[in-house]
């Protein structure tokens, strides 16, 4: 008989989604323009992120990848404009800066916490550099304090790319709360989610009112008449809804992914060739997901290890995301010092089956299969 399989995630449903979201369906406001203040869940989801990261502002916008594009275009990051971001991590951090005319130079990441490293990002900083990005790395916060420091030396902004980072804190701040922009994802697998949206927090009125007016076609008092090109990448009242419910149970999801991480942490410490994402002092990650390192002693390689999990257990993991500096669409792109480790753990890193629908039997499985599997081999 197979075994059910488990998936690498699986959404589960706030318990409150349907009743926010049929609330805004009965009283008729489902798009992103609501009037009435007791189903107005749009303001109420910027609220709740604007409070819960310390920030005075929050937009809402369609997707996390929009909200890299808007933060380029009120940052005024375009032609000739070099910003700074880490090589392993989503390629939209890349790509929407290419988009906005601005080009990519790509820092590596530190060995064991997989997050940009502070020390390699001074070599790289131009005349031309206006921007770091600090992404946070599978939950995990970069050094926010040393890359503040280094933007604030330079005078150059600060974005933190906080799409998986939602929970995670760093010298008692949480993040979002340390970039002069903060951009989030609400993607399902986020520990928030609407399905698909996203969010940016910051101090700064200007930005915030040109993040509005922006998001929004640039429409002004006389409809239909425009001063400037802009976007469509509002988020609509029934997402906001969902949002809502789901962020309600962030405290909840985050103390269960902890559990997770910590579980599969002591059920394969012994296992020759494997390790896990070091925490960086003073920091605390919201363990999004579990990422698993399958070293040289392990006796097969990770591509190896993820597909006989998936033939022979019926277990689905997935693959550290791919250096961004040798995606096809940046290989043309001339950058000396080309990031090394980036390369090495996106060949050796893969993250297990994480969220709070799983139970302590499923991690259990995962961890008896990577075993077995170890075990076979030699």
């Amino acid at each position: 008989m197979v075994a059910k399989r488990i998936p690498v995630y699986v959404p589960q449903p706030p318990a409150n989604a349907e009743k926010y979201v049929n609330h805004a369906i009965r009283e008729n406001w489902i798009g992103s323009s609501v009037k009435d203040p007791s189903v107005d869940y749009l303001s109420r989801l910027e609220n709740k992120f604007a409070d819960f990261c310390g920030r005075s502002y929050a937009s809402a916008v369609s997707s996390g990848t929009t909200a890299l594009r808007l933060t380029w275009e009120i940052l005024g990051i375009g032609d000739g404009d070099e910003v700074v971001v880490p090589d392993l991590t989503m390629i939209a951090v890349a790509s929407t800066l290419t988009q906005a005319g601005g080009t990519p130079v790509f820092a590596d990441v530190d060995e064991f916490n997989y997050c940009i490293d502070p020390a390699q990002i001074k070599n790289l900083i131009t005349p031309r550099t206006r921007a770091i990005v600090a992404a946070h790395s599978y939950g995990q916060p970069p050094d926010l304090c040393a890359l503040r420091r280094v933007a604030e030396d330079h005078g150059i902004w600060l974005v933190e790319d906080a799409a998986q980072g939602l929970g995670a804190v760093c010298a008692g701040r949480p993040a979002g709360g340390w970039g002069h922009i903060a951009c989030f994802s609400l993607y399902a697998n986020k520990l928030v989610t609407a399905g698909e949206g996203g969010m940016l927090v910051m101090d700064d009125a200007a930005l915030y009112e040109q993040a509005e007016l922006k998001k929004n076609h640039v429409f002004q008092s006389r409809r239909f008449e425009h001063d400037e090109i802009g976007f469509n990448f509002r988020l609509g009242n029934l997402a906001a809804a969902y949002a809502c419910a789901s962020f309600e149970e962030l405290p909840q999801n985050c103390h269960v992914r902890k559990k997770i991480t910590a579980a599969y942490q002591t059920r394969l410490a012994e296992t020759p060739g494997l390790s896990f994402q070091q925490r960086i002092p003073d920091t605390e990650t919201n363990s999004w997901m579990t990422t698993l390192r399958v070293g040289p002693e392990y006796p097969i390689s990770r591509d190896e290890l993820a597909e006989r999990l998936d033939l022979e257990y019926n277990i689905e993991t997935r693959p550290f995301f791919a250096p961004i500096h040798r995606q096809r669409p940046f290989r043309a792109l001339k950058q000396r010092d080309l990031p090394v480790i980036s390369p090495t753990l996106a060949r050796q890193g893969l993250y297990l089956p994480s969220g709070a629908a799983y139970s302590e039997d499923s991690i259990s499985r995962v961890c008896d299969a990577v075993v077995e599997i170890s075990q076979l081999t030699h």
